[in-house]
C-alpha cells in the first residue's frame, strides 16, 4: 500500500489539489491503523508524507496534513526514528512563522492544524527538550504557550494534556 500511494504521489500528473487531499486521506488512515518501525523508517522519504508536510500551510489540505503528520509524530521514536524526528523538528521550526500569518490573517481553522501539531510535536519532544534545555527547546515552548493563549483550551483536550502532563510537571 505505501509504494501504490508513493507512485501516486510522485506523479505529477495526479498531483491536482483533490488527488492530494486524497492521497493524504489514504496515508492518513492507512498509519492508524498500520505502524511499526519498518515503515517510520522509510516514511520520511515517502511522497506523500512529503506532501503533508508541505500541505500544513495550503488551506483546502491543513486538516488532512496536519492528521497525518500527528499520527507520524505520535509513532515515532525519537532514538530509533532520528531522521524522521530531525526532519520534523527542523519542519516544525519552520512552520512558526507560517503560524504567525496565519494568527494574523483570522484563519482560525489553518490555525487549528498547527495548534495540533505543534501539540503533539511537543508532547513527544518534551523530555528532549527538558533535558537539553537550549535555545530552541526554550524557544519552541514559549511559542507554544503563547498559542496555548490564543485558544480556547477548553475545548481542546490535547492541549490540555500537554500542559497538565507536561509543562506543570517540571
Amino acid at each position: 500500500m505505501l509504494k501504490v500511494l508513493d507512485d501516486f504521489g510522485r506523479n505529477p500528473v495526479f498531483r491536482t489539489e483533490r488527488n492530494e487531499y486524497y492521497l493524504l486521506k489514504c496515508l492518513t488512515n492507512w498509519l492508524s491503523f498500520y505502524t511499526d518501525g519498518i515503515i517510520m523508517k522509510s516514511i520520511s522519504t515517502h511522497s506523500v508524507f512529503l506532501l503533508a508536510l508541505e500541505s500544513l500551510s495550503k488551506s483546502e489540505l491543513n486538516e488532512k496534513a496536519s492528521q497525518c503528520l500527528c499520527i507520524v509524530i505520535e509513532e515515532m521514536n525519537l532514538e530509533r526514528d532520528a531522521d524522521l524526528s530531525s526532519l520534523l523538528a527542523k519542519k516544525v521550526f519552520d512552520y512558526i512563522s507560517e503560524c504567525d500569518r496565519v494568527i494574523e490573517e483570522n484563519m482560525d481553522e489553518d490555525f487549528a492544524g498547527y495548534l495540533k501539531v505543534f501539540i503533539e510535536f511537543g508532547m513527544k519532544s518534551f523530555p528532549v527538550f527538558v533535558y537539553t534545555r537550549d535555545q530552541a527547546s526554550l524557544t519552541f515552548l514559549m511559542y507554544l504557550l503563547k498559542l496555548f493563549e490564543k485558544t480556547d483550551l477548553e475545548g481542546n483536550h490535547r492541549a490540555c494534556d500537554f500542559l497538565n502532563k507536561q509543562v506543570w510537571t517540571i
